[in-house]
């Protein structure tokens, strides 16, 4: 699936930037992407710190896709970092329903954490 990080709604209250290199906050967040580990690489990011404040959302959707054999599983790498991180939510949307599949709350660790969920 392919991953929008402009979300139109009025549904979340800020949105994802894709940048590379470090973040704007000061000791928080990567040096670096995951994949090239390097300042040429891109990632996708949003402030945890002010202007947010508690219960903010912020959205990141990818397009409707059907999921063939029930067996797909969504991976990615996160990098969760600062005392103002929140939780990073999964859910699944079907014409029926909205279903959370995973959750990550709080600071994990200063190094990029490998997720893998099966939808």
């Amino acid at each position: 699936a392919v991953v929008s990080t402009q979300s139109t709604g009025s549904y979340d209250d800020f949105n994802w930037m894709r940048i590379q290199g470090k973040t704007p906050s000061v000791d928080v967040g990567p040096d670096n992407d995951h994949t090239l580990n390097t300042a040429a690489g891109h990632y996708v990011y949003m402030e945890a710190s002010y202007p947010r404040v508690a219960g903010d959302v912020a959205w990141l959707e990818s397009t409707w896709f059907t999921n063939p054999t029930d067996n797909c599983m969504f991976s990615f790498w996160a990098h969760m970092m600062g005392e103002d991180v929140g939780a990073l939510n999964v859910y699944v949307f079907t014409i029926y329903s909205k279903d959370l599949v995973h959750t990550l709350s709080g600071e994990q660790d200063v190094v990029w954490v490998k997720q893998n969920i099966r939808l």
